[in-house]
């Protein structure tokens, strides 16, 4: 493994205007903080993982430091950002069996939510690949009107796996390939409020799935395709408007 940059600066600002780009197999890390705040503006390019466990990181934060990324770019079995609070408005790519972004934050603190502005495009692989995994708690994560998903076969794009988050998506509308959840939601006390449209062109996709609250005010076409469903409540109230 390797790692860009590495910076113990509590309380600062680290930008990274430049290139970094790593050739290891497996725990690559672009940008390592442990208390800076990082903004990044410039290209990482990471190299393929031989698995999830071992999987490299565009930016990883080991304490409650913020992230705003304009431009990251991963592969397979890769996390884009791992960390707390984050905002993107640029590009993640995530290979197969990725993750764009992977958030552990406490939403008590307002600087650990997560906004995908109305800049930003995650690019999600296949095979179980995620645009934003949440297994923090009480985080506001939201998509805003502009945000772009492109999300392969057999993945994710939302995943909520935290303890009282709550999911809001407004991106613009979404394309399910085949047995793709746009988003899941594994929390009894979280909330999923989808305004995002959504079409299928593939067998055996979710629109919204899981317990807690969901509410659906998105148009959900599901005409193409066998096997593939709207809303999906294991436990909770899901309302659709």
């Amino acid at each position: 493994g390797m790692i860009g940059i590495y910076t113990l600066s509590t309380g600062k600002d680290l930008i990274n205007t430049g290139t970094i780009t790593g050739t290891s197999s497996a725990k690559e890390f672009g940008i390592v903080t442990n208390g800076a705040n990082v903004v990044n503006k410039g290209a990482i390019t990471l190299s393929n993982a031989t698995s999830q466990s071992d999987a490299n990181v565009g930016i990883y934060a080991k304490g409650s430091s913020k992230i705003i990324n304009e431009g990251i770019i991963t592969r397979k079995n890769a996390i884009g950002i791992y960390g707390y609070g984050v905002t993107n408005s640029g590009t993640i790519n995530t290979g197969d069996n990725g993750t764009a972004i992977y958030t552990v934050g406490n939403g008590t603190n307002p600087l650990e939510n997560v906004n995908l502005t109305s800049a930003s495009i995650v690019n999600v692989g296949e095979n179980q690949a995620v645009g934003v995994y949440a297994v923090g708690k009480n985080q506001i994560v939201t998509a805003d009107s502009g945000a772009q998903f492109n999300i392969g076969k057999d993945s994710f794009g939302f995943v909520n796996a935290g303890q009282g988050n709550i999911i809001t998506s407004n991106a613009n509308p979404v394309t399910l390939k085949g047995d793709t959840i746009y988003i899941y939601q594994n929390d009894n006390t979280g909330k999923v409020f989808n305004n995002t449209a959504l079409v299928s062109t593939g067998d055996r996709n979710y629109g919204l799935y899981g317990n807690g609250i969901i509410e659906n005010t998105g148009n959900i076409d599901f005409v193409t395709g066998v096997g593939n469903v709207a809303v999906y409540s294991t436990g909770g109230i899901a309302t659709n408007h």
